[in-house]
């Protein structure tokens, strides 16, 4: 299915580029418009040309972009080991990367106040280079135009480094600037130190204005990236990961699977810098301490007197978001520019406050338990992290003096299956007695699930019938395959036509990455369990819920699960440890609160509107974007400031309201941004 899914955008994506390079982003069609949109006379370098208009080639000839043998190069150079691992803010030493432009550009310019537009700059030099190459020079810049011009930012186009020099600040938009001379060079880095902005996609000043190589010294040195590779040996990783509740992608959930073409020799590069909003992976998330998988990078300079400078850079072309999710792909975009245009946003945050993500641990017992697993219980009991048991029913009475020892423990139990045949593709009617055997089966044991109930069938096999069966019964979750979600985190299931009430709905829970015992199925236990903590790290790092599975007696030692338990009470202070049913009571209150900030920049509006049920049971937490980077707000009603409201910091590009207890109904607040940090 995935297979012919990829062929269906390629085979619809390829025939819109050649139509005239479509070029309209089109969809998502709910983001919000930005300011208002000026006219700009079309220049020389933004208007194609009849030569431009006639070109057909779509992929440039190896090398065109990077040499073939620029990484293996970099790779041998001295210190090249050293220079990845640690960015500087100065350009590296590499053997590929002459001397004058690998070093950071002075610039003699000053501070100015930020001005919230867009600069699209159609550069001249990459233009000529790409049509010398049988390419579109156009196509870049009038990606960025259409799209601006669709939710309303104000921007400008400009096709010369003097209109540059001339904007006092901004955000500058580099779209595939692979050319750049040495005058435009120049114009961006003063850009940047009079407080503008920089949005860099793919390649940004790699070859000078007569095409020769560079290397990559202009983007470590003035973007703060470091290209360490492309995906172009990497067959497989062709999605974007989102990380979710990000300052500059917060519009698309944690984890999001998006997929981008594998165009030939437009390879989307392989990104290192301070600060990530995507990684570029298998659809699997199948995570390698041997690649560097940063797509989407951002960072903020900061100048003196207040003033600073952001940057952000794109790993791939737009060449590529012809054939890829309009839906995906504006979004991340919008929330890209609004936090480069400085423009106060606000959204729910995934996990309860004070939390910026989730774990959950669940043991599948498909084998009678034993004493080692309640001497296992009992570890991760004295670690104050609870896990969800899934039993299988057939063993449910051989288990139930082993079940009562772990639920008083604090641990809770849930349904397995009752056999291990999968669910999937039988009649709704089988299901329906498997399900009734199953509960029959465990209530005869004199076993209690929690209530009401989950299930957790093997492998995730299961499909509309048994979701159904599940709806009308009322159990409260269910755990699903990979597949059954593109994000890394809980969807609420309603059903058509006999709807339940939000707060008593059916929540699916993916599977979202390997446990410790899948890891060490693959090697030795040592390396394993090292990999599934750097794979635990990527999934905090994302804002998603980890759900990890184990069978009970499986392979792991008592020893190797207290490194295990030793490793995740490490990550407590972020991430919220939560059992199944803790998860999915969560999700469905999370699912009522909504949050926007509307109204005039200078005197927003917080609006929070919680759907009917009882009051907030967790804090739920609305970040807010902020205009200034480390500054506060604060919240008021009438003319005074609201004590109720508690607001902390996240970071310093944002904060928190935190809502503790809110009742059902509409909210309203106005905000007042300050410069000043919180205390």
């Amino acid at each position: 299915r995935l297979f012919w899914d990829r062929f269906r955008r390629v085979a619809v994506g390829v025939p819109a580029l050649c139509a005239a390079l479509a070029l309209s982003l089109l969809g998502c069609g709910a983001l919000p418009k930005i300011g208002k949109t000026e006219d700009s006379a079309r220049s020389p370098a933004s208007t194609p040309t009849r030569a431009a208009a006639a070109l057909t080639r779509l992929e440039p000839e190896p090398g065109f972009f990077i040499p073939v043998n620029a990484f293996a190069r970099a790779a041998s150079a001295p210190n090249a080991a050293a220079s990845a691992a640690k960015l500087t803010g100065t350009a590296a030493s590499s053997a590929t990367v002459p001397p004058r432009p690998a070093q950071r550009m002075a610039s003699t310019q000053k501070p100015a106040p930020f001005v919230a537009q867009a600069l699209v700059y159609a550069s001249p030099s990459t233009r000529a280079y790409m049509e010398s190459g049988g390419l579109s020079g156009t196509n870049g810049p009038l990606v960025w135009e259409t799209f601006l011009k669709k939710y309303g930012f104000s921007h400008r186009v400009l096709n010369r480094p003097e209109q540059i020099d001339a904007s006092p600040s901004g955000v500058l938009i580099l779209p595939s600037a692979v050319a750049l001379s040495q005058r435009e060079r120049q114009a961006i880095v003063d850009f940047r130190a009079r407080g503008g902005s920089v949005l860099a996609t793919y390649l940004c000043g790699v070859r000078d204005e007569r095409g020769a190589w560079l290397g990559f010294g202009f983007m470590e040195g003035e973007l703060d990236v470091k290209v360490t590779g492309t995906i172009g040996p990497d067959r497989t990783d062709s999605f974007l990961m989102m990380y979710g509740d990000n300052p500059v992608a917060h519009l698309l959930p944690a984890g999001q699977r998006v997929w981008v073409e594998r165009s030939t020799n437009w390879f989307a590069l392989r990104l290192q810098g301070k600060n990530y909003a995507a990684d570029i992976m298998d659809w699997g998330r199948n995570f390698s301490k041997d690649k560097v998988s940063g797509a989407i990078v951002f960072d903020e300079r900061e100048l003196g007197g207040g003033a600073s400078s952001r940057s952000v850079v794109l790993a791939y072309p737009e060449r590529t978001w012809q054939s890829a999710d309009p839906e995906q792909i504006d979004p991340i975009a919008h929330s890209v520019m609004t936090w480069l245009l400085r423009a106060p946003t606000a959204y729910v945050a995934a996990w309860p406050a004070p939390y910026k993500a989730a774990l959950s641990f669940a043991i599948e017992a498909g084998d009678p338990l034993s004493l080692g697993d309640v001497v296992l219980g009992k570890a991760f009991k004295e670690a104050d992290i609870k896990l969800t048991y899934y039993l299988m029913s057939d063993n449910a009475r051989k288990s139930a003096l082993r079940v009562r020892e772990l639920q008083a423990m604090g641990h809770e139990t849930g349904y397995l299956t009752d056999r291990f045949i999968v669910w999937r593709g039988q009649s709704k009617d089988s299901q329906a007695k498997r399900l009734d055997l199953m509960v029959k089966e465990t209530a005869e044991a004199s076993v209690k699930v929690m209530e009401p109930p989950a299930f957790s069938p093997p492998i995730g096999a299961i499909d509309k019938s048994t979701v159904e069966l599940l709806q009308e019964r009322g159990y409260s979750h269910y755990i699903a395959a990979m597949d059954a979600s593109d994000a890394r985190l809980p969807a609420v299931k309603i059903r058509e036509g006999a709807p339940r009430p939000l707060d008593q709905a059916l929540v699916m829970i993916p599977r979202t990455q390997r446990g410790p015992e899948d890891a060490a199925d693959e090697g030795e236990v040592e390396d394993a369990l090292k990999l599934f903590s750097q794979e635990l790290d990527l999934s905090q790092r994302m804002a998603g819920l980890s759900y990890l599975r184990m069978p009970n007696g499986g392979l792991l030692s008592l020893e190797d699960m207290a490194e295990v338990i030793e490793g995740l009470q490490s990550r407590k202070k972020d991430m919220w440890f939560a059992t199944t049913s803790q998860v999915a009571t969560w999700w469905r209150e999370r699912e009522r609160v909504k949050a926007s900030l509307v109204g005039p920049r200078n005197k927003p509006e917080l609006q929070v509107s919680v759907a009917p049920g009882r009051p907030l049971a967790q804090p739920v937490a609305v970040w807010l974007n902020l205009p200034v980077s480390g500054g506060g707000a604060e919240l008021l009603r009438g003319d005074r400031v609201d004590s109720g409201m508690k607001v902390v910091r996240i970071d310093a590009w944002r904060v928190a309201v935190v809502l503790e207890g809110l009742a059902e109904g509409e909210h309203r607040w106005e905000v007042r941004f300050t410069t000043e940090a919180l205390r």
